[in-house]
């Protein structure tokens, strides 16, 4: 009987401390420089494949992001570009004026960033985002700009 109840008891105390860690609130990462995730979007944002005598743009809401409580804002992302004159832009409309917050060009700087941290823009908004596909060397072969796996952090 004493083993019985030994037994239980070795299963019910991992159980109510797993169940404990489950939770509905937001997902806060203590680290300073993760900051509070504010967006996260997995899988393939966009895609754009095209000539050299194309020049592809894409624009999409992100969503309304309040930065408001944050010093500066952590971008991460996955992307890849062929398009030496692509570019990846983030930003909010400001009187009709687009303001980026990230503006990201070129072969190098799309392809082998996989984060960046800029200054907060202290508002809270619609944020938009604009791919460009371009390339200026005419092979004849296609170029592609992708992104995927975006997430956005506000660092305090």
């Amino acid at each position: 009987m004493m083993k019985k109840i030994l037994l239980f008891i070795s299963f019910i105390i991992p159980a109510v401390f797993f169940m404990q860690s489950c939770s509905e609130a937001p997902l806060e990462i203590t680290s300073e420089n993760e900051g509070v995730l504010i967006y996260s979007r997995n899988g393939l944002i966009d895609s754009l494949t095209g000539t050299c005598s194309s020049f592809l743009t894409r624009t999409a809401i992100i969503d309304t992001l309040d930065f408001t409580k944050y010093r500066s804002v952590k971008i991460e992302f996955d992307a890849y570009t062929d398009g030496d004159l692509s570019r990846i832009n983030i930003f909010y409309l400001n009187q009709n004026a687009a303001v980026n917050i990230m503006n990201i060009e070129g072969i190098n700087a799309i392809s082998n960033n996989k984060s960046i941290i800029v200054n907060s823009p202290n508002i809270k908004s619609y944020f938009y985002l604009r791919m460009q596909l371009f390339a200026s060397v005419c092979t004849g072969d296609l170029y592609h700009l992708k992104l995927r796996d975006l997430k956005i952090s506000g660092i305090e």
